[in-house]
């Protein structure tokens, strides 16, 4: 994962139950370019406040 070049934003809700947060922490810490987006609320994010997270993909 040291190698990828590519920008990455890491979204990750504090509650997941499916995927820990310090998972998430984890693999943002091998990723060289990655900006960790740690907000509240579960797996869901994309549903529950979208706009953030797709005003990251333009």
């Amino acid at each position: 994962m040291e190698d990828v070049a590519t920008p990455i934003h890491w979204w990750h809700g504090e509650q997941d139950g499916n995927v820990k947060p310090s998972a998430g922490r984890a693999v943002v810490a091998r990723l060289p370019h990655a900006t960790a987006h740690v907000v509240d609320g579960g797996h869901t994010l994309l549903f529950a406040d979208p706009d953030p997270i797709l005003a990251a993909l333009v």
